[in-house]
């Protein structure tokens, strides 16, 4: 969507793409779809490698601490590209949403990132472009993008859709590691967001988060529990150190529900 609009709608040449990958099993969508980019628009790109072993300690130590495996990973998302930029004297870099204004973390809709400075811009594309979840869909589809369906490689359990964070398997665990903590992870993300396009009622998304918001993937939690070198044991103990009781309960086989959800189950 980002080098689509940047391409066709603001005539941007010698674009830059760069892939910050992170070490868990990569999909063939996700593949497909970065090397789509850099031949459609005959784009230069940079796939950009942490260290194996630092993104393994940093995952566990994220895990352990904070139930936030990818705390050091999704920091260096951003600060990585703008060290990249200021290396090659560039001076606009393009990120797409405003994460924190998207999921209601910031109640205002900034369009530089704070990382901006006189030399060089990051700038939010969707704080420029009006930004909706099934326009962007459209948007990146019309540019040859694929989900999940497309090589019938992965039924995701947990979520609602088959498009967004699909580039690797273990990555969606650190987006459950929201419920355990908050008791809502990617489900109600993106059920919030198909109610605001219309395509769910308000009850039919309720009816969503309170069947599947619960449930983490089992191949993510594999993936992730091999990658970074741990026992899914050892990852249950963590998840239970964190769970905020207040808001959650174990159900007759060990998994962490909602009270509010499933008063009379437990």
């Amino acid at each position: 969507m980002i080098v689509k609009r940047l391409v066709e709608e603001h005539g941007c040449k010698n674009i830059l793409l760069v892939n910050m990958t992170d070490e868990f099993t990569k999909t063939q969508a996700g593949l497909h779809n970065i090397n789509n980019l850099a031949d459609r628009y005959n784009c230069d790109l940079i796939t950009y490698r942490f260290n194996p072993k630092t993104f393994k300690e940093k995952a566990r130590e994220g895990l352990e601490q904070d139930l936030f495996p990818l705390k050091w990973f999704e920091d260096r998302l951003y600060k990585t590209p703008f060290e990249i930029a200021k290396k090659f004297g560039i001076k606009l870099v393009f990120y797409g949403e405003n994460s924190e204004f998207e999921y209601g973390s910031a109640k205002t809709l900034e369009i530089f990132h704070p990382l901006s400075d006189d030399d060089t811009k990051l700038i939010y594309l969707g704080a420029i472009w009006p930004y909706s979840i099934s326009d962007s869909l459209e948007c990146a589809r019309e540019a040859g993008f694929v989900d999940l369906d497309y090589y019938n490689e992965w039924q995701r359990q947990g979520q609602l859709e088959n498009f967004s964070q699909i580039d690797s398997i273990g990555y969606i665990v650190a987006v459950w590691c929201k419920f355990p903590k908050f008791g809502f992870q990617r489900v109600t993300d993106i059920a919030c967001r198909f109610v605001r396009d219309g395509i769910l009622t308000k009850e039919q998304a309720e009816l969503y988060i309170a069947e599947q918001d619960w449930i983490l993937d089992p191949a993510a939690k594999r993936d992730l529990c091999r990658t970074i070198d741990i026992t899914e044991e050892f990852f249950d103990q963590c998840v239970d150190k964190h769970a905020n009781r207040d808001l959650l309960e174990k159900d007759i086989n060990g998994n962490w529900r909602r009270k509010d959800y499933f008063p009379k189950t437990f």
